[in-house]
């Protein structure tokens, strides 16, 4: 008998398997996502990247006595567990924050070690439900070629939010080919989405001095999906490796792939959440009869497609960018605001500036502790294009104090929200807070 579906095509043994993991509240997580159980189980997949990321920085960062970085990434996983209903987790990881604020490098050098590895034993049963599911390709398949036709049945990408994103040149993409259809670009979309993380998996490797022919090949050939998906940026740094490790240049390959890993690993997470699981909108249909509006909406060409979406700017959602550097934190957000509004995310605080030259959101969410520029570093960058002067910006912390909030008022921010967040007081807040913008004269 074959199992009980629910709406996403999970079983309920799956579920059953999530729920039965020692020190994690699904409904908790549930009820940060509005109860969208597609959103959760979503999220459950971001968790274990950013375990295996955090995994591998904490002890970097900690070996190097680095403790600003050290904190700053305990804190996002801090977030994350809290946000998919891993209290106890969680809880370790603010003793951790807590202590290397405190410069407490005894604690943190004794603590480190058990957090991880209960982290990973985490890990590993959050796997094991997906693995019943098919949902995770086992790791000792080598496929020296990507897979040309998949399925694609119930999903597509919604070009509206790539649009805007600064990796990806869909303007270059219908310059180099002007004929190319939605449907040979979502399919390349979907091509990459299969191998996104296989990618990660082999810059790792190269990194470490271990991959072999096959692993270059791979990456060969998602270099070239990259191309056609528009990614020029990345391209050279990804070229750089596979150029090398085909000469057999292995230290100069494990050197390109340690710089250009981060950067892939940002963009694969925004291509991949942009991918929908429904049927586009009726407004994408371009043609009277004779076809549904998704062979209408595929059949179109991608430049035509384009042109529509820049018209409808003008009766869009209000947008909203959120900066945050966990993937799961920003995905919640996306999850609960979403229905309301035209969300846009970003985990890398460095690329706002570069991000607000080609998009004009109506309000921000900046979180405040991030690598590199933090949330209070942002508002000056923000404040200095003409058009976001008064624009709302929220913080979101898990720092609640006083001096905090006093702190990021004077420095023009409207209001904050204290993390994990519930989803009402979200929406409540930006309802309150979000003021669609007016064109200034002589801009775009």
């Amino acid at each position: 008998m074959q199992s009980e579906k629910d709406k996403t095509g999970t079983s309920a043994e799956f579920w059953r398997s999530i729920e039965q993991i020692e020190g994690l509240s699904v409904q908790t997580g549930l009820d940060r996502v509005s109860g969208e159980r597609e959103d959760y189980k979503m999220l459950l997949d971001l968790v274990m990247k950013e375990i295996d990321k955090c995994s591998s920085n904490a002890k970097s960062f900690l070996f190097i006595k680095d403790l600003n970085n050290f904190r700053i990434e305990v804190h996002g996983i801090k977030g994350s567990l809290a946000n998919i209903g891993a209290a106890e987790l969680s809880a370790k990881a603010l003793e951790l924050e807590n202590a290397s604020s405190k410069e407490d490098i005894a604690f943190c050098v004794s603590n480190l070690p058990p957090f991880l590895e209960a982290l990973q034993k985490f890990k590993s049963s959050i796997m094991e439900a997906f693995a019943k599911e098919n949902q995770i390709p086992a790791q000792a398949e080598v496929q020296s070629e990507l897979i040309s036709d998949i399925e694609a049945k119930d999903k597509y990408f919604d070009l509206a939010t790539l649009l805007i994103l600064v990796e990806v040149d869909i303007r270059g993409v219908i310059k180099k080919n002007p004929e190319i259809q939605v449907g040979e670009y979502i399919k390349f979309l979907l091509e990459f989405e299969n191998y996104a993380a296989k990618g990660t998996d082999i810059l790792k490797r190269i990194a470490a001095r271990e991959a072999d022919g096959d692993d270059i090949k791979i990456l060969a050939n998602i270099m070239n999906l990259l191309k056609n998906i528009g990614c020029t940026n990345i391209i050279s740094g990804i070229e750089n490796t596979v150029l090398a490790g085909k000469n057999g240049h292995i230290a100069f390959a494990a050197n390109c792939a340690k710089e250009v890993m981060e950067d892939y690993n940002q963009l694969q997470a925004r291509i991949i959440a942009a991918k929908k699981e429904v049927e586009p909108e009726e407004k994408y249909s371009v043609k009277e009869g004779g076809g549904t509006p998704r062979e209408n909406y595929e059949t179109q060409t991608l430049e035509d497609a384009f042109i529509q979406l820049e018209s409808a700017e003008a009766v869009r959602k209000l947008k909203i960018l959120a900066v945050d550097d966990s993937p799961v934190l920003l995905s919640t957000i996306i999850s609960v605001l979403s229905g309301n509004y035209q969300v846009l995310g970003i985990t890398k605080p460095a690329l706002v500036e570069r991000f607000l030259m080609q998009a004009t959101p109506d309000l921000f969410l900046l979180d405040y502790e991030m690598p590199e520029i933090n949330g209070f570093e942002l508002i000056p960058i923000i404040r200095n294009f003409e058009e976001h002067k008064d624009t709302p910006i929220i913080f979101l912390t898990s720092m609640g104090t006083i001096d905090h909030v006093s702190t990021s008022r004077k420095l023009g921010a409207i209001d904050f929200i204290v993390k994990p967040f519930q989803p009402d007081n979200l929406l409540e807040k930006v309802t309150k807070h979000i003021v669609k913008k007016r064109p200034i004269a002589g801009g775009q």
